[in-house]
């Protein structure tokens, strides 16, 4: 069975087929339309040019010698009609949306030409294959209303839109990015603050400015980085992903990304998802937008800085993968935050336990975490007195965003960080990426089963850097200036 794209209209399309299924009939009367509009225009042309080359050949056959000035001038005239149209379909006003959050699109047809300006009459650049994702950057065209200035990886040309299904969709295409602005807080916990952890000690931090998904990864999103790269997450190929069973945790092979153990959909965060999962997935988004990729990933060199267990009796304990991964502090492109950059944007200027709040029922409609829901499932919970909806993942953006525009920041999944485990120290720090070296790399947010104490602002979390889980997945950022 070949790949299904679901989009918000209800419409599933059917990469291998090129079909669409259960497709609502507004939308579907809308391309239809605008297919028998594209149809008519092309037409439409090849009349005009049938017309001009018949009038060309009269000339030349009725005025014989004479006609060679008329001919020049007739020819020059359509010469320059056509340069002038050119010209004014080269400068007519389209929709531009290079300064919104950019919206996708999928290519319906077989192969779709992609031309260097808004009509038939400009030259194909390229073509691009049925099911591949484009990003919308302008148009419509205001003469056609058909043609879209779109992007392909690195590459910009126009195409005929009727071949297009539109996906404005920010939760299962690309990471909506929101700008936060560099300042300084305090990061960790009072003594006082209800399930602190020791770790959290209090210090002043200063952030420089970044972009920040609005949004947890996808698995919708993930899958269009397996399919673009045939990559293997390391629960695939070290042994599976880590699972509870009779009281113990294990890697078990049934369990990765594809199959979390649990229902879930596109628009849910992508969970069974390692440290080196997401740098790579952090690499292939920024190349796949022409940016510089924000990682340098040596699989030939074990990591002299990874302090993880190999031979640990718990298989799950163990990092025998051991990449060695440097950060490239002048990329662009995406990366995963440190620790100070999530903090800071969770707390997003509040100081209490929750962005929300300091009472755990504040999350009422804005967090997915071990809940009254999630607890007439798993009996054994100790759950916080809300009710949220989802007893696992919840899709991605269904609850409100915390000041500064970011959903999910408290529970849904964990988020994996840049930084090695360690401890703060007090003294105060500029843009701290953590150790140098570790055994375990952060993880921060909480997750759907987490209550109350796993779901504070400054709580603190990690995993082995292989080891991929039911509950944690990513949220890229990246540098001001790449925005």
């Amino acid at each position: 069975m070949g790949e299904k794209i679901r989009f918000p209209d209800g419409s599933v399309f059917d990469v291998e087929t090129g079909e669409f299924e259960g497709m609502p009939p507004a939308a579907a009367a809308r391309q239809e339309a605008a297919r028998r509009e594209a149809e008519a225009a092309r037409a439409e042309a090849a009349r005009r040019e049938a017309e001009a080359e018949v009038r060309k050949r009269r000339v030349i056959i009725g005025i014989g010698i004479a006609a060679v000035t008329v001919v020049g001038f007739v020819v020059g005239s359509i010469n320059r009609q056509n340069k002038e149209a050119a010209a004014a379909e080269a400068t007519a006003p389209v929709a531009d949306n290079s300064t919104q959050t950019p919206s996708y699109a999928y290519v319906t047809s077989y192969g779709l030409n992609v031309r260097s300006g808004p009509s038939q009459s400009y030259g194909v650049k390229t073509e691009i294959r049925k099911g591949t994702q484009v990003q919308l950057l302008a148009g419509p065209d205001t003469i056609s209303g058909i043609w879209r200035k779109i992007k392909v990886g690195s590459d910009e040309g126009w195409v005929d839109s009727t071949n297009l299904q539109i996906a404005v969709v920010e939760n299962n295409t690309k990471p909506a990015m929101v700008k936060i602005p560099g300042g300084t807080f305090t990061m960790g916990s009072p003594a006082g603050e209800a399930g602190r952890d020791s770790d959290e000690v209090q210090h002043q931090v200063t952030v420089g400015s970044f972009y920040m998904s609005k949004y947890e990864v996808t698995a919708g999103e993930f899958r269009r980085f397996v399919n673009d790269t045939g990559y293997k997450t390391t629960a695939e190929t070290d042994g599976g992903g880590l699972v509870s069973k009779g009281g113990k945790w294990v890697y078990d092979a049934e369990y990765n990304w594809k199959n979390p153990g649990f229902a879930q959909n596109d628009t849910q965060p992508a969970v069974f998802v390692s440290w080196y999962d997401a740098v790579e997935y952090c690499n292939w988004r920024s190349r796949a937008e022409g940016l510089a990729p924000a990682y340098r990933i040596d699989k030939s060199r074990k990591d002299p800085n990874n302090q993880a267990p190999t031979e640990h009796e718990d298989a799950w304990r163990n990092d025998r993968i051991r990449w060695t991964v440097t950060r490239d502090l002048a990329a662009n492109g995406y990366r995963l935050p440190t620790e100070a950059e999530w903090e800071y944007a969770c707390r997003a200027g509040t100081v209490t336990r929750y962005w929300s709040g300091n009472e755990e029922e504040s999350l009422a409609g804005k967090a997915n975490v071990a809940d009254q829901t999630g607890k007439a499932k798993y009996s054994g919970w100790t759950a916080v007195n809300i009710r949220d909806g989802y007893a696992e993942t919840a899709p991605v953006g269904s609850y409100a965003p915390n000041p500064w525009g970011l959903y999910d920041m408290h529970g849904n999944v964990y988020e994996w960080c840049w930084d090695w485990y360690g401890g703060y120290g007090s003294a105060a720090q500029t843009d701290p990426a953590g150790p140098s070296s570790g055994g375990i790399r952060v993880v921060r947010g909480g997750s759907w089963g987490d209550n109350g104490g796993g779901i504070r602002s400054a709580n603190r979390g990690g995993n082995y850097p292989s080891l991929g889980s039911y509950d944690a997945g990513i949220r890229p950022v990246r540098m001001s200036s790449g925005g």
